[in-house]
């Protein structure tokens, strides 16, 4: 599996402003949350054409804010009514779009 810098996709000052973060008290625990979502999402879309942080869709970017969004309101699992949502159902069809199911070259986002 590939492994990319979070720092390079999704930036701190970013990762605070999804988060409604106004102090760096808490950057380890974002950048942490942010590399845990990209590597997520690297391995659900298993796409070997991601390789390198200009390769990373926009939709797979706003994933890992759902994510790192997530996990920071939510330190645990959710469970509302009789539905447990450990991950929000959004992240799922947006990865699902990054999927390359053809095989082809994948298109450079830009």
């Amino acid at each position: 599996m590939v492994t990319i810098d979070a720092a390079a996709v999704v930036p701190l000052e970013t990762l605070r402003l999804h988060c409604h973060v106004d102090d760096d008290l808490q950057d380890g625990l974002l950048q942490q949350y942010a590399q845990a979502a990209l590597d997520y999402c690297l391995a659900v879309v298993d796409e070997p054409g991601i390789d390198a942080p200009e390769r990373v869709p926009p939709r797979m970017t706003q994933a890992v804010l759902m994510l790192v969004g997530h996990w920071f309101a939510n330190r645990e699992a959710v469970v509302t009514g009789t539905i447990a949502a450990q991950v929000p159902l959004a992240v799922e069809a947006l990865l699902w779009t990054c999927r390359n199911f053809y095989g082809g070259p994948l298109p450079v986002a830009g």
